[in-house]
């Protein structure tokens, strides 16, 4: 007689999380929240939104006056929102194997296949929420799509430029942190000098600025570029080293948080004289915000008579907001790039 299991999908379901885990790992983690709140969040796909420029009249002069004022102006832009999903599927074979052993050896492949989804899942938010390497080769490349912090070399109020010497264009140092050809004073060149563009973000005339009072800032790189910089120190002309602090001291020391993830530079290989590409944004979560229209939900398997198969399946709506600068008729991201050599020979 073969004993048949009420719950025949707990020994895969173990694998999926009943909150959204983008949201406590990787770049999610460093973005703030739009409140924006969707008639239709289904079906709405591009949203509307202006971003007012204001027009102020202030004087010093010998006495007060009436100056006329003029009118703040509303600056139209949309961005399109986008699904993040992922599924799973069970043949009838499967599930009736399931049903007599649901903690046996299918059950542990399907919970690997399932992992597998979700880790996928985790590196596509990164991927396509950051958008540095987004480009129209990847699979699901949408030319209406403005993630958050891709190089932009014509900026509008719904997909401002970045900060960068040449917008649109990473910055290349050249500086080298650790090796035979070290650099001196390798903080300051390759990161300090970068960082000092948000100071230069200033509207003489309107007197409007980037940077603000405590500010923070962090520092997006390749996990493996960043574990070079841990193991490195500054030296200084006469060839010594600053064994006190390494790197990723002075960053914090800086007011930079370091943010490992792949979604910067997914070809550097830590190998000597490779180049490695880091991003630089300055109070992340006021800059660079993202709406849920549609909160993570995981629909449990259900049978589908058409297909014939028990299907899983998990999806999130969101949409990116980036916040505008008009600084001198340019609008303007808090984001710049740059590259370095981590190590050389």
């Amino acid at each position: 007689m073969t004993t048949y299991y009420a719950k025949p999908f707990e020994g895969v379901s173990e694998e999926i999380f009943d909150v959204n885990p983008a949201l406590y790992t990787g770049v999610a983690t460093k973005l703030g929240r739009f409140p924006y709140e969707s008639k239709d969040p289904w079906n709405e796909e591009y949203v509307h939104f202006n971003s007012i420029v204001k027009a102020c009249k202030t004087r010093f002069a010998d006495a007060p006056g009436w100056d006329a004022v003029p009118d703040s102006l509303p600056h139209p832009g949309f961005r399109k929102a986008k699904w993040f999903y992922w599924n799973h599927t069970i043949t009838e074979k499967q599930y009736k194997s399931l049903q007599n052993n649901p903690r046996g050896m299918l059950a542990q492949q399907l919970r690997i296949e399932v992992k597998g989804q979700q880790d996928q899942f985790l590196s596509d938010v990164d991927h396509y929420l950051l958008g540095f390497l987004y480009a129209d080769d990847d699979d699901d490349y949408d030319p209406m799509y403005k993630p958050l912090m891709q190089n932009n070399a014509t900026g509008t109020v719904d997909n401002p430029e970045d900060i960068n010497a040449t917008p649109g264009t990473t910055t290349a140092t050249g500086i080298k942190f650790t090796g035979a050809t070290q650099v001196v004073d390798a903080y300051n060149k390759g990161i300090g000098s970068i960082k000092a563009r948000f100071l230069q973000q200033y509207n003489s005339r309107t007197k409007q600025a980037m940077y603000k009072q405590n500010n923070t800032f962090d520092l997006w790189a390749h996990p493996a570029a960043l574990d070079v910089m841990r193991r490195g120190h500054e030296i200084n002309s006469n060839g010594y080293y600053d064994y006190s602090k390494n790197y990723l001291d002075l960053m914090q020391s800086d007011n930079v948080q370091n943010m490992k993830t792949f979604a910067v530079d997914a070809e550097y290989d830590g190998e000597s004289t490779t180049v490695a590409e880091y991003l630089l944004t300055m109070n992340t979560s006021e800059n660079f915000m993202i709406t849920e229209m549609i909160p993570y939900t995981i629909e449990p398997y259900k049978w589908n008579p058409g297909t014939r198969l028990w299907e899983l399946r998990a999806y999130w709506k969101i949409l990116t907001i980036v916040k505008p600068y008009y600084i001198d008729g340019l609008w303007k991201k808090a984001m710049t790039s740059a590259s370095i050599i981590p190590y050389n020979a």
